[in-house]
C-alpha cells in the first residue's frame, strides 16, 4: 500500500489561528457544565438495533426550540459550483496526466491548491472553501470529498491523535480534533469490493492531511454518514458559542440523522436543553449516554458535573467513584481528560488524568509532559524536571524533543 501525505500549512504553529469554529465540537467548559468529548470514539456504525433506539433519545420534539433554521443539506455541502467543476476536469482531463492514477490527480490538483489555501477555524463548503481558499481540517476533507465525488473516486476518513487546539471564548473553553482524507485508487476489477471508511490492502491510498506527524496515531476509520454528522455538530459548535441554543438544537438533529448513537451528539444536546432551562431532560440524555454509548468516559465526567451543578453531592460522588475505576482502552482520553481539567486550573485533577495515560502506555511523550507541567504549576519544580526528561526521552519527532529540551532548561533556572 502506498501512503502519501499532503502538507499544508507547515508546523502546529499554524493553529494558533484557531478562532471560534472548531473542527468539530470537543469540549465547552462553562461554570455549570462540562462537556467534553474525547478525540475519538471507539465505536462502530450503529447497528439497526442501535437505529431503532435513536428515536428513544429523550430530547424535546422541537416545539419549544422555534423554527428550523435554513442550513446545507448533504447534497449542498459537497456541491461544487459548474465553474469549478469545468475548472477541475480541464486539470483532470489534461492530456499530460492520462498515465497518471485518478487518486493522484485529485492529490496532485489539492498540491497545486495548496499553495494559496490558508488554514482558519472556519468549517467551510467544499464550494466555500474554493471560493475562499481556506478552512479548517474538516473543510479540507469536504472539499477532497466533492472533488472525489465528481470524478467517481472512492474517499475514506480518518480520526488521528493529535495535540488538542484549546481556545476561550469568554467561558467556553473550546478544544478540537484532527481529522484527514483518504484517496483510494481505482479498483483493480469490477468484482473488488470496497467497504467506506477501511483501508483496503494492496489498494494504493494517498493521505490528505493538514498537520501530519511522524508517530501519527490513527484513532479510527470512519464512516461518510459519520463524517458527514461532523459537520452539522461543528455548525451547532458555532452556534452554541454565540449562545444560538434554538439553531444549535436543529442542528445536532441533524447529526442525529447521519450518526444515531453518537456520544458527542448526546452531549451537545444535554448542554442545549440545560441551557434552556430543561433541566430534566438535560439529565435523561446523559443517562441515556450511559446506557447505550460503548464510550461512557466524556459522559460520566459530564454528567457528574451537571449533577454537581444541582448541588446532588451524594449522586456526584457516585458518579465520581466510578469515573476513577472505569477501564479506558484509549490512554489519548486520558490526556484529553488532563488537558481539559488543566485548562480549567484543576492541576491536581489534570495530573491523576495524565497519570493514567502514562500507568496504560508509558511511551507516550504527551502523558510525562502533562504531569510536568502540573507538577511545575503545582510548585513541585524537582517533579516536573524529572517527568520533562521523561517527555523528552519519549518523543520521537526532533522538533517536540528540542522544545522540552528548552523547557528543561527553563527549569534548571529555577
Amino acid at each position: 500500500m502506498e501512503l502519501a501525505n499532503i502538507i499544508f500549512p507547515k508546523g502546529h504553529s499554524v493553529m494558533k489561528k484557531y478562532k471560534h469554529s472548531p473542527l468539530f465540537l470537543l469540549s465547552i467548559f462553562l461554570p455549570t457544565l462540562l462537556l467534553i468529548n474525547a478525540c475519538s470514539l471507539q465505536k462502530r456504525a450503529p447497528t439497526a438495533a442501535q437505529s431503532a433506539i435513536q428515536p428513544l433519545v429523550p430530547y424535546e420534539t422541537g416545539e419549544k426550540f422555534g423554527i428550523r433554521p435554513s442550513f446545507p443539506t448533504p447534497e449542498q455541502v459537497f456541491k461544487l459550483s459548474q465553474q469549478q467543476i469545468n475548472e477541475f476536469s480541464a486539470y483532470y482531463l489534461s492530456p499530460s496526466l492520462q498515465q497518471t492514477s485518478s487518486n493522484r490527480r485529485i492529490f496532485q490538483y489539492l498540491k497545486e491548491y495548496e499553495k494559496s489555501y490558508r488554514y482558519s477555524g472556519k468549517t467551510l463548503t467544499a464550494e466555500q472553501s474554493l471560493i475562499q481558499t481556506e478552512g479548517n481540517c474538516l473543510s479540507l476533507a469536504i472539499l477532497t470529498t466533492a472533488l472525489a465525488k465528481s470524478v467517481g473516486v472512492d474517499t475514506g476518513y480518518q480520526l488521528v491523535d493529535s495535540q488538542p487546539v484549546y481556545q476561550k471564548e469568554e467561558d467556553i473553553i473550546l478544544s478540537a480534533q484532527h481529522i484527514r482524507s483518504l484517496l483510494f485508487e481505482p479498483k483493480k476489477s469490477p468484482k473488488q469490493q470496497f467497504n467506506r471508511g477501511q483501508l483496503e490492502l494492496g489498494r494504493n491510498t494517498l493521505i490528505v492531511d493538514y498537520f501530519p506527524t511522524q508517530n501519527s496515531r490513527i484513532r479510527k476509520n470512519i464512516s461518510e454518514s459519520e463524517f458527514v454528522a461532523m459537520y452539522y455538530k461543528n455548525i451547532a459548535a458555532d452556534a452554541i458559542i454565540n449562545r444560538l441554543y434554538d439553531d444549535a438544537y436543529w442542528l445536532i438533529r441533524e447529526s442525529f440523522h447521519h450518526s444515531p448513537m453518537d456520544e458527542q451528539s448526546i452531549n451537545m444536546m444535554a448542554l442545549v436543553h440545560e441551557k434552556k432551562g430543561f433541566k430534566r431532560l438535560a439529565e435523561k440524555l446523559y443517562l441515556f449516554g450511559l446506557k447505550y454509548a460503548e464510550n461512557k468516559l466524556d459522559l460520566l465526567r459530564n454528567y457528574y458535573i451537571f449533577l454537581k451543578s444541582q448541588h446532588r453531592r451524594i449522586d456526584a460522588q457516585r458518579i465520581k467513584i466510578q469515573l476513577a475505576t472505569i477501564e479506558v482502552p484509549n490512554p489519548f482520553d486520558w490526556i484529553n481528560l488532563g488537558n481539559t481539567s488543566f485548562a480549567q486550573n484543576k492541576y491536581r485533577e489534570a495530573k491523576r488524568y495524565y497519570k493514567k495515560a502514562a500507568k496504560q502506555a508509558p511511551y507516550l511523550h504527551q502523558a510525562h509532559f502533562g504531569i510536568a507541567k502540573s507538577d511545575f504549576k503545582m510548585g513541585n519544580i524537582r517533579r516536573a524536571k524529572a517527568s520533562m526528561k521523561l517527555a523528552k526521552e519519549k518523543a520521537i519527532d526532533q522538533n517536540t524533543k528540542s522544545l522540552y529540551q528548552k523547557k528543561l532548561d527553563a527549569l534548571s533556572d529555577r
